[in-house]
Formats: C-alpha cells, structure tokens, sequence
C-alpha cells in the first residue's frame, strides 16, 4: 500500500540536502547524543550482533554513528536506512552505510533489535503516522528497543502548525502534514503494541514564529507556487492564523520575546519495547537540537 508522504515529496521537489539546509541532521555530536541517550542505555543482553533499521533515516548520519558506537563495545551490526526519497539513500550508500528506497508505513524486512524513527513523524499526516509507528512494532524483536524522537509542542503549537499544514495541504491537494501532542503519541504507541514507554530526553527551544513561516514558505515554494499560491498569499494567511491563534483559549504557545513573537518547541526522546514493561533510565545529557 502506498502512502502519500507531504515532507518527502517537498524534499525531493526542492532537490534538498537534508544535512546542509538542516544542520541537526549533519551534526555528529546531535546524532552521537541520540545513541548515548536512547540506544546504548538500553542493549539486548549480552549479543555479539545486532540488527539495526532506522526508519526515515535519511542520509545515514544516525545509523552511522549507531554502527561506530555499537562497534567500540565489540558489537556487529546488520543495519540499515530505510527512507523514501531516493536522493537521501543515495547519499546514505555513499557514506557506506547500507539503505533502501521505502515507505516507513509500508515497508516489510527482518525484525531488528533496535528500530530508530527520529524527527521524520511529522512529515506524514496523522494516519499515515499511526501506520509507521504499527510498521516499527512489526519490525520490532520481543527483547528489542524503539527510539523515537519527534517535534511537538503544546496544545495550541501543534494547533497552529497543524493549521498552516492545512492551509499548505488545501492548496496543493495533498495531505496535510501532523504534529501530534504528547499524551496523543503515547496513546498511539500502546495502540501500536509498544509498552515500556518512557521519555528519556526531552530538549526544546523557542522557535521565532517568523523565521518558522519563512521556512515553511522555503521548503515547499515550489510545491506551492506550482500550485497558484504566490509567496505573498502564503504569509497573509499565515499572519492572519498565527493572530487568531493568539487571541484563542489556548494562545500560551505563542508569546513575545524581545520585540518578536516566538512559539515552544519540543523535542521528546522516547524508548519502548514490545514485551513486558520496564523502566528505562533517564538520560543526563541534553540534546542541542538547533534545526
């Protein structure tokens, strides 16, 4: 079955490279702090080879310095990148890790010790996320780990994001990307057959709400403009949802800070497993997510 995917499709329109225009994506010590916090943590007792997939792996950074870690503790890897732009994996196969074109919610392999999903949920609209987090359950060993990382936020970030989603999804008539709320990602994780589940890091910042709508415009111009929205079009409506979002109920989000407006921004890292629940330790470190 095949799924509409709105952040890949934006990608691939705008030729983007995912490490250069988001530096987070290339950053060693981002991905380096990822596997410290959520994977070594939390290993298969005592095996000599695991096998890796990191679902929406792009470019291969993660998995690459997964391998190198898992490496230096005398553990061989079968790992694998599974992504579903095609330019990504190529650039994952020349950084020798090995990868494959695929769809996260309708790709079928080998089960794996250690699933990896990170910040590539809100690329899809909220079906197709149920659909991935079910694929990662699948993909799963009894005694395995997931790590998922995704952005969120509070209740009225997530609304307005959501919102200018809509409004780019409505002019395209595509999906509209999802970012979904904490309890709401929980809860579709127990659906998915996860237990275990816990938050073992959770860094954010505050996004400047004008630099984000200038990256939205940026990252899917083409897609837009194609469709008859011109630039100007875009930001006018945006402004007008980001105003009406802040004389809502739940306008916390959105706040001013030095003379602009800024929004919360989250990054939750979680772990769970697929057998009987565990507690899983909570990370020291902080994750410098700067993308």
């Amino acid at each position: 079955m095949a799924f509409a995917i709105p952040g890949t499709s934006d990608d691939i329109a705008g030729r983007v490279d995912l490490e250069t225009c988001h530096p987070f994506f290339g950053s060693v010590l981002d991905a380096d702090q990822f596997v410290q916090a959520a994977v070594l943590p939390n290993l298969p007792a005592e095996r000599e080879r695991l096998r890796v997939i990191d679902f929406g792996g792009g470019q291969g950074l993660l998995l690459d310095r997964c391998i190198n870690a898992l490496a230096r503790r005398g553990i061989e890897c079968d790992a694998l990148v599974v992504d579903a732009n095609p330019g990504f994996v190529a650039r994952a196969l020349a950084r020798g890790v090995d990868a494959v074109v695929g769809e996260i919610a309708s790709y079928s392999g080998k089960p794996a010790d250690i699933v990896l999903m990170r910040l590539v949920l809100h690329y899809n609209s909220a079906p197709v996320q149920q659909a991935m987090l079910a694929n990662a359950r699948r993909h799963l060993a009894a005694d395995g780990v997931f790590a998922l990382q995704y952005e969120t936020g509070d209740t009225m970030a997530c609304s307005l994001r959501n919102r200018i989603a809509g409004l780019c999804a409505d002019a395209t008539g595509s999906e509209a990307r999802f970012w979904v709320e904490p309890d709401r990602l929980v809860s579709w994780l127990h659906e998915a057959g996860f237990t275990g589940v816990s938050v073992v890091n959770e860094p954010g910042y505050e996004s400047d709400v004008v630099a984000l709508l200038r990256n939205a415009w940026q990252r899917q111009s083409d897609t837009l403009s194609a469709a008859g929205l011109s630039e100007a079009s875009f930001y006018r409506a945006c402004t007008d949802i980001v105003f009406d979002s802040r004389e809502g109920p739940d306008s916390g989000g959105v706040h001013s800070k030095e003379g602009r407006l800024a929004l919360g921004t989250r990054y939750p890292l979680l772990c769970a497993t697929a057998d009987s629940p565990h507690t899983l330790p909570l990370s020291g470190g902080s994750l410098n997510v700067g993308c």
